[in-house]
């Protein structure tokens, strides 16, 4: 791709959507075929994606469910509001030729309003001079959105088509690959060699289900907790203390968070547009601190004697210096959420950064949060993607800035973003433009299981535009 000047931002992986086109594998344990590795996405700065039916929504053949189109439909508007001068490279298990042209036919026909022939013929001229070639889903395609024009199949592939049972060159199923391969012809037609492309099998599990909010997780083995009275507790502590001025002996310093319960306390807590606004993520909130000698995962605990856990992340999870990617960065202090990320079939322990408090040493606190942010793109996120001496894709957790969305967008914000991401949510939180960390502008946070409805929220933040307009 690059070297046709095409800049990939996200994959979006298809291949379990089409494994009904294939054998089931015979070992009973209900094990997936495995087609690439998903970690390596990371290195190259693309987003990956995988979609899933859930057993309870999968629809009969390869159709995929509503469920599962909504959530490609969601993630490409959410990553071209993001990144609107990427593409998105999207595969199937049948070479493009299935639901992954399926899926993209359907996003032209609801979200660029084309016809069922405009879609089709817009996929010819960029997979192959057949485009889709499944009967079923282009059945679907025509009956959803009502095609008037017959769409024929043309110059499909000779591996398409599956192989039947009785055309084993011998009884006993052990003839040779020559023998295998004679007289497979397409239907209707005869002399045509076809080869079928066996699909590639691998031994994992089902991916695993998403963890609810509040619901007890088992340590992560990323994180090693510290004992209250060692050394290395007193020294994470101690810096933090240093750091932020604040004595950590009741908790961590967090910016105070004011959360919005009903709607008298809507237009005083939310008075005006100088906001901006994310989603509000489950997982664990915490402060990352990151030191020459190593990072730790600082976060609150009412049941801990001293108010505050300590863990070290294992492995070695490097935070260059801007200007120098041989060195580390020593006394910077990010604030963030633990999640856990689904990439394919595994769950990915990600950091989310939302603030920082300090850069090398550097105290921030007391500027305004879009200079915290810039700070936090460049003199982090910005530092390790153009540091190429560390393979960043094998640190035992991940680590992005979450996107934050000017005020105006809090509808696309809860209708795309919300279920775009790939972890859990709460609901969204509104940061003050010009507050400080600790002062200057409270952090409002809103919950979908809160009284204050969306449409109530929506209507709230729409009059604060027009009123400032």
């Amino acid at each position: 791709m690059m070297a046709k000047k095409i800049q990939v931002g996200a994959a979006v992986d298809c291949t379990t959507l089409d494994l009904d086109a294939f054998e089931p594998l015979n070992d009973d344990k209900g094990s997936r075929r495995y087609f690439h590795d998903t970690s390596e996405w990371d290195d190259f700065d693309i987003d990956y994606k995988e979609l899933v039916d859930p057993p309870s929504k999968s629809t009969a053949g390869v159709i995929p469910s509503q469920e599962t189109v909504d959530k490609f439909l969601a993630f490409c508007t959410l990553h071209w509001s993001k990144r609107p001068g990427t593409h998105i490279a999207i595969f199937d298990s049948r070479g493009g030729y299935g639901v992954a042209a399926y899926l993209c036919a359907r996003y032209m026909c609801e979200k660029l309003r084309a016809p069922v022939h405009v879609a089709l013929a817009s996929l010819k001229e960029v997979i192959t001079p057949c485009g889709l070639a499944d009967d079923a889903l282009l059945r679907d395609l025509q009956t959803r959105y009502k095609g008037h024009r017959e769409w024929k199949l043309e110059s499909i592939p000779s591996w398409w088509w599956p192989v039947d049972d009785d055309e084993d060159a011998n009884a006993d199923g052990k003839g040779d690959d020559d023998a295998n391969l004679k007289d497979r012809t397409k239907p209707g037609e005869s002399g045509d060699l076809v080869v079928v492309i066996p699909p590639f099998e691998g031994t994992g599990q089902p991916a695993a289900k998403r963890h609810k909010a509040n619901e007890p997780r088992q340590p992560d083995p990323q994180l090693l907790r510290v004992d209250p009275d060692s050394p290395k507790y007193e020294r994470a502590v101690t810096v933090v203390n240093q750091l932020t001025s604040v004595p950590c002996d009741q908790g961590l310093p967090f910016h105070p968070e004011v959360r919005i319960d009903t709607t008298d306390e809507l237009a005083a807590t939310l008075p005006n547009k100088q906001y901006k606004v994310t989603w509000k993520s489950t997982g664990r909130r915490g402060l990352l601190l990151i030191l020459n000698e190593g990072v730790y995962f600082l976060e609150n605990d009412e049941s801990s004697e001293k108010k505050v856990v300590v863990s070290v992340v294992q492995g070695d999870m490097k935070f260059p210096p801007p200007n120098d990617p041989s060195k580390r960065q020593h006394r910077t202090l990010l604030d963030g959420t633990l999640v856990h990320d689904k990439e394919g079939d595994k769950e990915v322990p990600r950091f989310y950064a939302t603030d920082i408090l300090c850069h090398m040493g550097g105290v921030l606190m007391a500027k305004p949060f879009a200079h915290r942010a810039k700070y936090l793109l460049d003199g982090v996120v910005m530092a390790r993607k153009k540091d190429t001496s560390h393979n960043y894709s094998k640190e035992a957790i991940k680590l992005r800035a979450k996107e934050f969305f000017e005020i105006e967008r809090l509808d696309f914000v809860l209708k795309n973003v919300l279920r775009g991401v790939t972890h859990g949510c709460e609901g969204v939180v509104f940061v003050p433009l010009e507050g400080k960390y600790h002062d200057g502008g409270k952090v409002m946070v809103w919950e979908k299981s809160g009284n204050v409805s969306e449409e109530c929220l929506v209507k709230h933040v729409s009059s604060l535009s027009y009123a400032a307009t």
